[in-house]
């Protein structure tokens, strides 16, 4: 990226970076998270050449994706990634109960009706 200012007679500031590697790719897609993880893996599995950039080392953070709703889980076993996803730890939560401060339930839903092999969040 170069800054400068409008005038003529300014010389562009550029900034030099130490290429650390290169490589040819079909696609790259910015970011690990489950979006990016997910559509990196339906790529490859096209024979799409992918390269997935992540800036961070590990997964120790939260995701504003980390639930996996019932819906998300059967596209997870269409994938056929549902059973190693389960030997992960995680909660199931088969229900959802929000109480005002005054004590009384404003949203209680169960998830147990649901046709699904996954009735849980």
């Amino acid at each position: 990226m170069s800054i400068h200012s409008s005038s003529p007679q300014t010389e562009p500031v550029s900034q030099t970076h130490e290429i650390a590697d290169v490589q040819e790719v079909d696609c790259c897609i910015i970011g690990g998270d489950p979006a990016g993880a997910v559509l990196s893996l339906l790529l490859a599995r096209q024979g799409i050449a992918v390269t997935l950039l992540e800036a961070h080392r590990d997964f120790d953070r939260d995701f504003r994706g980390d639930t996996l709703q019932p819906s998300a889980m059967e596209i997870m076993e269409e994938m056929g990634l549902a059973d190693r996803l389960l030997e992960l730890p995680h909660t199931k939560l088969r229900s959802i109960t929000v109480r005002a401060s005054d004590g009384s339930i404003i949203f209680s839903p169960t998830f147990t009706h649901l046709k699904t092999h996954f009735p849980s969040c």
